[in-house]
């Protein structure tokens, strides 16, 4: 039962970070391309 609750809770934290670093990855390129724009 124990180990159970911690794969899920180990799976829920990956995912939550991956979703985290897909978000951060996102808002940067889009500050990015926004910079690039405006320059051109």
């Amino acid at each position: 039962m124990l180990g159970t609750v911690a794969g899920t809770y180990i799976s829920t934290t990956t995912l939550a970070s991956l979703v985290l670093g897909v978000v951060m990855f996102v808002c940067v390129a889009a500050v990015l391309i926004t910079l690039i724009l405006k320059s051109q």
